[in-house]
């Protein structure tokens, strides 16, 4: 029935130079927020390194061959050299006044809900998910994903896509053995959809994310001989054939040049890692007797959160409302275990699933855009 992109795996070594520019005199928030930019980013890239504002030359750039600059307060004259220089700008300051200077602007004060990184949630003191370190290499190379797919496979981390972005990303790239570059684009950021759409990037998925508050429900009484339960191991072979469709309402399908048998093998590990509780962390399902003929996957986060990943149903069982009955019990069992929200992810060409989630009081919470490029 849907989709969940899955947990981008952890890539190779990143290749991009980074530098960081401390101004002593900045002892604000976003200054702060700099330095433990720094701290956080030297705790897992050894190269990384910082100079003080008043140590910036532009042959310290040249002979270093910085690749991203990461800084506070920079003047206008500095950033226009810096794009001369094709050189990454990452700044943490105030959006509206860095947004036209600046390749990436992070301001946790802005309350900007349609920037990349303008609200609260891009404070690495108060937000221990944000991860600043994937924003600053730009671009990963995805292992788990190349392996599979005997293909490189790479994505854009950065968010924000600018020319200057986009230069590193491919340098990179072909350095790394790259060959297919995932995009995850905000449909608010228009610059990034017009550089992604003039670099060739193709659309391949809209991507909905919905979210619903936790509460008890009344409890939806199944028809007679159906059940609740918990997926177990000796379920799985059985639960692969109720999702075997779900494959072809994946961007992977859609971009046309993957192989159809490997997206199908893809998603049924998925189902697999879900019942033995390896990737998400349990399946639920209904039973017809002692047959699962629907299941939803259910991951944790870490604050009071949970994300649904892949829901499907037999095609015998379809058209009964057992979709919304499911999930409704999935709200409830979550609410016993104290997770305030759910979240779930889904394409925009999926109407079905879209009206499964709004039935049982999912609303939007965001839009976003996928795009994929294979290069040659």
């Amino acid at each position: 029935m849907l989709k969940k992109e899955l947990k981008f795996s952890e890539g190779t070594s990143h290749s991009m130079q980074k530098l960081f520019v401390i101004n002593k005199d900045r002892l604000d928030d976003y200054g702060k927020e700099l330095l433990y930019a720094l701290e956080k980013v030297k705790a897992q890239d050894a190269k990384a390194d910082f100079i003080y504002v008043d140590q910036l030359k532009l042959s310290l750039l040249q002979e270093r061959q910085i690749d991203v600059l990461i800084s506070t307060g920079l003047s206008p004259e500095w950033h226009y050299t810096l794009k001369g220089l094709g050189c990454v700008s990452i700044v943490f300051d105030v959006l509206d006044t860095y947004t036209s200077l600046a390749d990436i602007v992070i301001d946790h004060k802005a309350n900007n809900q349609i920037s990349n990184f303008g609200t609260s949630a891009f404070s690495l003191f108060d937000n221990p998910n944000f991860n600043f370190n994937e924003i600053a290499n730009l671009v990963k190379k995805l292992a788990w994903d190349t392996d599979f797919f005997g293909v490189g496979v790479g994505y854009v981390s950065s968010r924000n896509l600018t020319e200057n972005i986009y230069k590193k990303i491919h340098k990179f790239s072909l350095s790394n053995d790259i060959k297919i570059l995932e995009y995850l684009c905000n449909c608010h950021d228009r610059e990034s959809v017009q550089v992604a759409e003039r670099q060739g990037f193709h659309f391949v998925d809209i991507r909905l994310t919905f979210e619903v508050s936790t509460k008890q429900k009344e409890i939806d009484t199944l028809p007679e001989g159906f059940t609740y339960g918990i997926a177990q191991p000796t379920h799985i072979e059985e639960l692969k054939r109720v999702g075997s469709n779900i494959y072809k309402d994946s961007r992977y399908y859609f971009d046309g040049q993957f192989d159809p048998q490997k997206i199908n093998e893809f998603y049924r590990g998925w189902v697999e890692k879900a019942v033995l509780g390896t990737f998400d962390d349990l399946c639920y399902c209904i039973f017809k007797g002692d047959r699962p003929v629907g299941f939803c996957t259910l991951r944790y986060t870490k604050l009071e959160a949970a994300n649904i990943g892949l829901v499907g149903f037999s095609e015998d069982f379809q058209g009964l409302g057992l979709g919304k009955k499911l999930i409704n019990h999935v709200i409830n069992e979550s609410a016993a275990k104290n997770i305030k929200k759910i979240f779930v992810v889904t394409q925009g060409r999926n109407y079905m699933a879209q009206r499964l989630y709004q039935s049982a009081g999912f609303k939007t919470f965001s839009t976003e855009l996928w795009y994929h490029k294979w290069l040659s």
